[in-house]
Order: structure tokens, then sequence, then C-alpha cells
């Protein structure tokens, strides 16, 4: 991940953007023989977000770049202080034609804002079923192998950005189904992994400070 010099303000108002952001709705849904999930759309993404981010000074920006096997998108989240972080997200294209490289755009343009901002836009088929009764890692490592081969990057990824903490993001890093996934994927995976670990150590400096300045305060006023 990239950023400005100091990121201090912009991860401070990051981190209290996050806390207004509701659940994505996810108003789509992806299956792959008996094995599915759900995902919310770009725009279902971008409506949950806007919101927050504008209360609290932030707003993004994306381009993209395209070759003939894959398409990066760049993605930056911008603070009115000036302050800035970015984060690229490369998808490969099956296929040279218009509708292959809108497609890997939108999912990048969706993967990316949805890693730097902090929220998940995906979901397993059962969620109220796993709250219930949560699969054991090597019940959800199982699950992930038997899965079409172009679902795993997305399941894997959607694991990832469910992490609220670095220390959980650490141990499902240690256990990621890698032999089960295609160079491409193992590719995609890794990126989301080093976006989300950006993103919650920024939130982590962004609790530190806001927690520095409530102390601060309480001792002023005493």
């Amino acid at each position: 991940m990239k950023h400005s010099e100091q990121i201090n303000e912009i991860a401070t108002a990051l981190a209290k953007a996050q806390g207004e952001m509701r659940t994505v709705t996810k108003d789509k849904r992806a299956n792959a023989g008996k094995y599915g999930y759900t995902y919310a759309s770009f725009a279902a993404v971008v409506e949950s977000i806007i919101g927050p981010l504008s209360r609290n000074g932030l707003s993004f920006a994306q381009t993209f770049d395209q070759t003939d096997k894959s398409v990066t998108v760049t993605s930056r989240v911008l603070h009115t202080s000036g302050q800035w972080i970015e984060g690229n997200c490369t998808i490969p294209v099956a296929g040279n034609n218009a509708q292959a490289v809108g497609s890997a755009i939108t999912y990048g343009r969706r993967y990316g804002l949805c890693s730097l901002v902090g929220v998940v836009a995906d979901d397993d088929d059962d969620a109220q079923e796993a709250q219930r009764n949560p699969p054991s890692t090597k019940t959800l490592n199982d699950a992930i192998k038997k899965a079409q081969p172009q679902t795993i990057a997305d399941l894997f990824v959607a694991k990832i950005n469910a992490c609220d903490s670095l220390k959980n993001l650490e141990e499902l890093g240690k256990k990621a189904p890698t032999d089960a996934m295609s160079d491409n994927e193992r590719a995609v995976a890794k990126a989301a992994f080093s976006r989300r670990k950006a993103i919650l150590a920024a939130k982590e400096i962004g609790g530190e400070i806001v927690d520095q300045k409530q102390t601060q305060s309480r001792e002023s006023k005493s």
C-alpha cells in the first residue's frame, strides 16, 4: 500500500468513518455447484460507504491500467488534509473482449475499494447457520478446496476481508489453502491479504490516536 508522508489525520478520519459504516447490502449471489456465496455489487458498496466517508472529510478515486492479460485498478482514499492512502488490485482477464475487461474492472474496483476502507462485501452461503454453528478451519478449508477453481479466490478473500484484527488476519494467513489455488488466485489472495493488513494497521493507529486524545481531554478537564 502506498500513502502520503503522514497518515495520522486520515487514519483518525477513516477509523471514525468505519465506526459509522453499516453492513453492506449483499444484493448478488454466485453459485458454484452446491457451494455459493452472496456479495454486494459495486453500487451497493458505494451507497454504503459514501455517507460515512463524506461526513469525515474523506473521498475516493479510482483509475485502471490494462495489459493483454490483466487489469490493474488503483484505488485512492483522500482526506481534506491532503493525506491519502492507495492500493492496487490486479485482476487476470479471461479473454480480450469488452465484456471480460469490463467485468475485471468492476471486480477490481469492488475488491480494491472494500479492502481500502475496510468493509466486507462477500459472505458465505449460509451466514445465519455459520453464526449458530461456526465451522472449523479444517471444514472451511475442505469446502474451499472442493469449490470450483474460479471461486476459490473469492471465498478466501471474503475471509480475509472479514478479519477484524491483525491477530486474526495473521492466523488466517497461516492456514491459507494455497495448495488448492492457481497461480493467479494466489496472487489475488496475497494482494487482498496485504491490503487488509495495511487497513487494519491504519485502523489500530487511528484508534490509538483517538484514545490518546480522549485521555488528554480527560486530564485537561481534571
